[in-house]
């Protein structure tokens, strides 16, 4: 084969590889498409543990800004409110990971 003819097949199956990922289909080696299967549990994990993050660190730094003892007081408040104030009480609470964070920024 002429190198022509080489470069011109390289050049269709790039092309081909690249608009099999733009449409979430993989090419096998004897070029066959068929579809990719996504992984998109991965991607929620990734939101909920990034969430869960920033979270936490939001609340190492309101212990950090009001103090410890008013940070206290104010989770006080809230327990002694209604059933949603004690649920945010529950997951505003100074947690390990909390403390942790909170000690490092101090």
């Amino acid at each position: 084969m002429s190198t022509m003819i080489i470069k011109t097949n390289h050049l269709i199956a790039r092309n081909n590889a690249a608009v099999a990922r733009a449409a979430a289909v993989a090419l096998t080696s004897d070029g066959m498409a068929v579809m990719q299967v996504r992984r998109p549990g991965l991607l929620a994990t990734a939101i909920i543990l990034g969430t869960l993050v920033v979270l936490t660190v939001a609340k190492a730094t309101m212990v950090l800004g009001m103090g410890d003892m008013a940070y206290t007081a104010a989770l006080g408040v809230l327990q002694d409110g209604s059933e949603v104030d004690r649920a945010a009480a529950f997951l505003m609470g100074v947690d390990g990971a909390t403390s942790a964070i909170f000690s490092a920024l101090k």
